[in-house]
């Protein structure tokens, strides 16, 4: 992605007039995981971003949650047949006309799947906002079946800020064949 000469100039200023308290620590904030960490390692107030699952509603992970591989409507069997439920919640992005990228990474950090989808408007939960049911294709579930994943996303809301974040799952233990139930189209 490139970044125009205008922002890169502006950021730059930004980080380089960040303060030192009276023992050298800056007091500028850095985005670290999705959330923002002030220089004592606290979290700071400022905008957050959290990967999550869910069909009906934003479900929290947790590192190495086994999270299941759904057959599609689209078809297409083992290649770009199954997905795995994506969600994001926010706290401090306009809530409308968000762009979230979400991705399948495997082991090797080889992207799997991939889908970017723009949110008119996220759904109220709590002080955050949630997108969710969003079902990125895996390119070949057999790669990823009963294997470590991340799954990742990267959002950019309407006045150009953007965040992250990532958590390593468990992408489900079997690439169900839907003609013979319990199997897998595994070789």
């Amino acid at each position: 992605m490139r970044w125009p000469l205008s922002l890169v100039l502006f950021a730059s200023v930004g980080l380089a007039c960040g303060s030192a308290g009276p023992d050298g620590a800056s007091d500028a904030a850095t985005i670290d995981g999705g959330t923002a960490t002030g220089s004592d390692g606290g979290t700071a107030s400022g905008p957050t971003v959290q990967i999550g699952t869910g069909l009906d509603r934003f479900e929290a992970l947790s590192e190495d949650q086994v999270l299941p591989l759904q057959v599609g409507p689209q078809g297409g069997g083992r290649i770009e047949g199954y997905h795995i439920y994506s969600a994001v919640r926010v706290k401090g992005y306009a809530t409308n006309n968000l762009l979230a990228t979400f991705r399948i990474l495997d082991a090797n950090r080889q992207v799997q799947a991939e889908q970017a989808r723009q949110f008119p408007r996220l759904q109220p939960e709590g002080d955050a906002f949630v997108a969710y049911a969003v079902a990125p294709r895996v390119m070949d579930c057999c790669v990823v079946e009963n294997q470590p994943v991340y799954l990742s996303v990267e959002v950019e809301d309407i006045n150009g800020l953007t965040g992250s974040d990532e958590m390593r799952v468990v992408a489900g233990p079997i690439c169900e064949d839907p003609e013979n139930r319990g199997q897998s189209l595994c070789p």
